[in-house]
């Protein structure tokens, strides 16, 4: 019998670049409360000097033997309360590290909804499709002037609705489909067919828009594998963006022509009738299914195999393939993303000097908030561009401000008439011989941070349009320090970003953020409770406790001060 794996055995075949002693180390102090920015930062002499990347790695290769374990563990609790396990059926889970593998083991034993093959259970017709298997895979041979319906015949049963040996045979075959479409060597081929021959394909769907943004994919196909692979899972993405929108209708298999103009909206439909990879999945059931070619009741067999493959198998499959496409794609994207971020947040900082933030509006006028080398907020004011009249008042309210002010920068949004605040910001500050820089801000995520309960806890008693022009200045100012505050998904970091999984991506974006703030530092006097509980071992309720103790006590003038925070 073969022993079960060690989570060391397992790791060193997943990982083998990274050494034992180094992930026991990593293990023992995330258990002790360590993240990763500081295990990585601080503990090289522990770790061997593994990176952040090498340090997550350990932990999410935990995570997923966790996971596996748990999984085989109740695997097996439910085939023995089954009475069904034997140590053969045991042997096989506990020595299969793969969920996939895991599920295709505990497939005959899941307890199911009522199927038709349950319902032919109940009405006693399983040793009539085992002594069809037997005769079908030459186990046993008929009997001079034994036949498939004579046998039948014994199994009618007029209480469970049983009344005729055609529908003996029918429920018998219902119970053959369900054992076919459970083999798990059959399944594994399927999985392996459709992983490495399979077709992505997408047709023009029933809600098409003419000029669509999905016009590439109205007839495209392509080769699986090659969507497997990051650097084009983005265009998997896109498609099954256009199939959620309608536009687009999306199937897996094997390779087809190309679709004719004139057919209708279920040509893709018509075409997967003749699907060559579906073609060679049946004939492989059938196959299995049948080795007793002149057999009187092949017809039977035939049948159940079409239908395990069709109805069963085949969709399963695609899900599971559908599944691991988005999975590759939802990965390679969070990774584009959590790039996006992190160049945001290191950004080069303006610095402590007084800003002057611009939120660009229309119809309610751009708001100005003042917030001086500190980030503290100082005032603001409105200013109208629609009208001459405005106009003129705007430039002396501009330049009056920038000169009392002391103000060092500008700051205009880059939302709706960005472009034309900042170059009237511009002109007049060059009007007035001013050459206090003007420069355009990414505002995306500034409404949504005016409207969180940070900012009314910040600005209670301020409208929401002055908390977004005073993001804005800080953003030039220290972009790290003010982005912190907005949940990183609504940066506005990609393309795709609410397609992916948003679990997977708050936890990578929220690493990276955790990243950026321990490789960039903080300063103890000026830094927010919402900064301060990004660094490695200080959580919110001690970055709240340090903002208080600063607020009460004055600046610290040590770290040794720290200690005096209860």
């Amino acid at each position: 019998m073969q022993a079960p794996k060690t989570f060391e055995s397992w790791f060193a075949e997943q990982a083998p670049q990274i050494p034992a002693r180094s992930a026991a180390a990593v293990l023992k102090l995330a258990e002790e409360g360590g993240t990763v920015p500081f295990i990585a930062r601080y503990r090289k002499e522990q770790t061997g000097n593994l990176d952040e990347v090498g340090v997550r790695q350990v932990l999410d290769l935990k995570e997923r033997w966790d996971e596996v374990v748990k999984r085989q563990a109740y695997i097996v609790e439910e085939i023995e309360r089954q009475k069904k396990l034997t140590p053969e059926l045991k042997e096989k889970i506990l020595s299969a590290y793969d969920l996939t593998l895991l599920e295709d083991l505990y497939l005959p034993f899941k307890q199911k909804r009522k199927t038709k093959a349950l319902i032919a259970r109940e009405a006693g017709l399983e040793p009539l499709a085992d002594w069809i298997w037997d005769a079908a895979h030459g186990h046993l041979s008929l009997a001079a002037g034994e036949s498939i319906e004579g046998k039948a015949a014994a199994f009618i049963n007029a209480e469970k609705e049983i009344d005729s040996a055609q529908k003996a045979i029918a429920g018998a075959t219902d119970i053959l489909t369900e054992r076919l479409s459970e083999q798990v060597k059959l399944r594994q081929e399927v999985r392996q067919k459709y992983t490495e021959e399979g077709f992505v394909r997408s047709r023009k769907g029933a809600k098409a828009k003419p000029h669509s943004k999905f016009e590439l994919y109205f007839d495209h196909q392509e080769p699986a594998p090659s969507l497997m692979k990051p650097e084009s899972s983005h265009r998997y993405l896109a498609m099954r963006r256009g199939w959620m929108e309608e536009e687009l209708v999306l199937a897996l298999g094997g390779a087809l022509p190309p679709a004719d103009p004139n057919e209708g909206d279920d040509a893709l439909a018509r075409l997967r009738v003749a699907d060559p990879l579906v073609d060679a999945v049946v004939a492989r059931f059938e196959a299995e299914a049948l080795t007793v070619k002149d057999f009187p009741g092949a017809s039977i067999m035939k049948t159940a195999a079409r239908l395990a493959a069709r109805a069963h198998v085949i969709p399963a499959i695609e899900n599971e393939v559908h599944k691991a496409l988005r999975d590759v794609a939802d990965v390679a994207a969070i990774s584009v993303f959590a790039e996006n971020v992190r160049k945001l947040l290191l950004a080069a900082p303006f610095g402590a000097k007084a800003v002057l933030g611009v939120d660009p509006g229309i119809r309610t006028g751009c708001k100005l908030a003042m917030v001086d080398s500190s980030g503290h907020y100082v005032g603001n004011a409105v200013m109208h561009l629609e009208t001459e009249r405005g106009r003129q008042d705007a430039k002396t309210l501009l330049s009056k401000l920038v000169e009392q002010g002391g103000v060092q920068a500008v700051a205009v949004g880059n939302g709706t008439a960005g472009r034309e605040t900042e170059d009237f910001v511009r002109a007049t500050l060059k009007e007035a011989g001013s050459d206090v820089p003007v420069v355009m801000v990414s505002e995306s995520g500034a409404s949504i941070y005016s409207a969180s309960d940070v900012a009314r806890e910040e600005f209670p008693d301020l409208d929401l349009t002055v908390r977004g022009a005073i993001s804005i200045a800080r953003r030039l100012q220290d972009p790290l320090a003010e982005l912190v505050k907005v949940d990183p998904k609504s940066i506005g970091v990609g393309q795709y970003q609410h397609d992916v999984s948003p679990t997977s991506l708050k936890k990578s974006l929220d690493a990276v953020v955790d990243s950026c703030v321990n490789q960039v530092g903080v300063n103890l006097n000026t830094a927010s409770s919402h900064l301060l509980e990004h660094v490695s071992g200080i959580g919110p309720s001690l970055a709240k406790a340090i903002v208080a103790h600063r607020a009460k006590s004055g600046l610290f003038k040590s770290r040794q001060q720290l200690l005096e925070v209860p």
